[in-house]
């Protein structure tokens, strides 16, 4: 019987992964870039500008005080579009952006106001590579602290009256507690009303204690001005306070 040789010849075939082509320093600038975008189309008003930045699969959390509501794409960019009917102004600062390979993650603290209402705290966006650059997929407003704007202040103490004219201080307490005084004077009147008040963010300002006190304002033929004014106490429980304070004045 004859001896048949079988001779195996084994290829090896080497697989070298696709290497990527970008460069971490350019997609810093892409990804700053589109943030930088984001800021400007809402400060300038421009939905459509804003409405391209978001990517198909986008998921959103939005955040106001305590209330947080999740939105895909289309809720959330309803709920943006009625905001873009009035001027609006985001700042950013702290910016921090961290890329993966099709990822990234950017890190601020977002201030955002619109007439007379204004808060801030921490956002965080989830960039994803696609072939039309950088999208955002991802959107969460971390934590959200509303502030207590001067206008917000005159409507809560005083309602539909707020053309009323008078300064007004705001004080922050606590992060859920603001103290807002306000002296409320009639145009060509010769009496007024101090209102001293502390309030609490609950899906609107409420009102939880106030002082008002009624005064009389006179006039000498000098020029001279006397009036008195007396504040009584207000129990809201001990509250430490804050560094941070506003003021404005009535126009």
């Amino acid at each position: 019987m004859g001896l048949r040789t079988q001779v195996v010849v084994a290829l090896a075939v080497s697989i070298v992964p696709a290497v990527s082509a970008a460069d971490p320093a350019a997609d810093q600038a892409a990804v700053r870039a589109t943030v930088d975008a984001w800021l400007a189309a809402q400060n300038q008003g421009r939905f459509d500008a804003y409405a391209a930045l978001y990517d198909g699969g986008f998921q959103g959390v939005k955040r106001v005080g305590n209330t947080q509501k999740t939105m895909r794409r289309a809720a959330w960019l309803a709920d943006r579009k009625a905001m873009f009917r009035q001027k609006m102004v985001v700042t950013a600062r702290d910016v921090a952006v961290t890329v993966a390979t099709d990822t990234a993650e950017v890190t601020l603290a977002q201030g955002w106001a619109q007439g007379d209402f204004a808060d801030e705290g921490q956002k965080r966006l989830t960039l994803a590579r696609t072939a039309a650059g950088w999208k955002i997929s991802r959107e969460e407003m971390v934590t959200s602290r509303v502030a207590l704007t001067a206008g917000a202040c005159r409507k809560a103490l005083l309602g539909k009256a707020g053309a009323t004219t008078g300064d007004i201080t705001v004080v922050v307490l606590r992060d859920d507690r603001h103290a807002c005084g306000l002296a409320s004077i009639d145009a060509g009147a010769a009496s007024g009303e101090l209102i001293v008040a502390v309030l609490r963010f609950d899906r609107g300002w409420k009102v939880i204690a106030d002082d008002r006190t009624p005064f009389t304002h006179t006039s000498s033929d000098e020029g001279g001005e006397s009036g008195r004014v007396s504040i009584r106490p207000i129990d809201i429980a001990p509250t430490e306070t804050a560094a941070s304070s506003t003021s404005s004045s009535a126009t």
